[in-house]
């Protein structure tokens, strides 16, 4: 006896994250995570059908944690309309967390940079979309903000001139060993190696017609995070590069 019956697809997906007026907004980023979306078919069976949205629910909850709602809840639901089904994503995100305090190994003051230079990169207000009106600090926690903010360290670092930095962060990294239930607090450790310092200087160059600021742009030693031999002649084949673009046909570039 073989029993035919249509597979029931997802007619729409829902998600109501109970988020206030000027939060980021997760619904799309959500959907984005869900595996079951609109016109793909879910299990037939209702004990399969069952865990299969468990298993939607846990990826969401994945997700969530890892952006820094480290307490949030996501339950997925289906709702029957004949033989469609519209997927209901309920998210309690509990109360946000907020970033605690930083320690900078090695420190302290021991780098380029100072500590108090450092932390300022991730302090963030959360500032509400009126003109003149103040902003409330701080704001919650998100490890997709902290990512940028780690980034834009490791660019301060390499104009200090450090290309070949590395940052290591806990918050990335280790992230459920950085955060604090009883105090709602992210407390990240920063490891900082900056590596060998290069200071670029330009010789032969006409400051009239091509300013130095124009070169250093050429230069490649922050893009590959390396300031070795190698790049050192990748960098002066971009600076001959760019000049025989100026009209400098005949530019020779070598370093020292």
């Amino acid at each position: 006896i073989l029993q035919v019956a249509p597979l029931p697809p997802v007619r729409a997906v829902r998600v109501n994250a109970h988020q206030g007026w000027f939060a980021r907004p997760l619904d799309d980023e959500i959907r984005r995570r869900m595996r079951f979306r609109t016109d793909v078919p879910l299990p037939l069976d209702p004990l399969r059908q069952a865990c299969a949205l468990a298993e939607e629910g846990d990826r969401i909850n994945d997700y969530l944690h890892e952006e820094g709602y480290f307490d949030a809840v996501a339950k997925v639901t289906g709702r029957h309309d004949g033989t469609r089904i519209t997927l209901l994503v309920d998210v309690d995100l509990k109360d946000p967390y907020l970033l605690g305090t930083t320690t900078i190994v090695p420190g302290p003051n021991q780098l380029a940079i100072g500590d108090a230079e450092i932390r300022a990169q991730f302090v963030h207000k959360r500032c509400l979309p009126i003109v003149k009106w103040p902003c409330l600090a701080p704001a919650p926690f998100n490890r997709t903000l902290y990512q940028e903010d780690l980034q834009k360290l490791k660019e301060l670092f390499q104009r200090r001139g450090y290309p070949s930095v590395r940052i290591q962060s806990t918050a990335v990294s280790g992230l459920r060993v950085a955060f604090d239930r009883r105090t709602h607090l992210v407390n990240p450790t920063l490891v900082i190696d900056q590596r060998r310092h290069i200071d670029v200087a330009f010789i032969g160059i006409d400051n009239e017609s091509i300013k130095d600021e124009q070169l250093r742009k050429q230069l490649t030693f922050g893009q590959a995070s390396s300031a070795d031999d190698v790049e050192a002649n990748n960098s002066a084949r971009a600076i001959q590069n760019y000049l025989q673009t100026r009209g400098y046909f005949d530019a020779r570039v070598t370093w020292t």
